[in-house]
């Protein structure tokens, strides 16, 4: 993993909110025998998400774009 797939990690994972995370868990039924069991939710809205992308665009390869694809985060 590049060192700019780890920033963005890093980054993403700073900008979470473990209230909207408990949230999300709920609203996509995460408990036991439901659709999204077992997901983990790290609570950031499309928003954030979107400005971390825009922060980042510039210093990306499609090998670092791969990567962030296989990264097992859930937002």
């Amino acid at each position: 993993m590049s060192k700019v797939v780890q920033a963005i990690e890093k980054h993403l994972l700073s900008e979470g909110d473990p209230a909207i995370a408990e949230h999300a868990k709920r609203f996509f039924k995460t408990g036991p025998g439901e659709y999204g069991e077992g997901d983990q939710f790290i609570g950031l809205r499309v928003p954030v998400v979107r400005q971390i992308c825009k922060d980042y665009r510039g210093d990306l390869t499609l090998a670092d774009l791969t990567d962030c694809l296989a990264c097992s985060i859930s937002l």
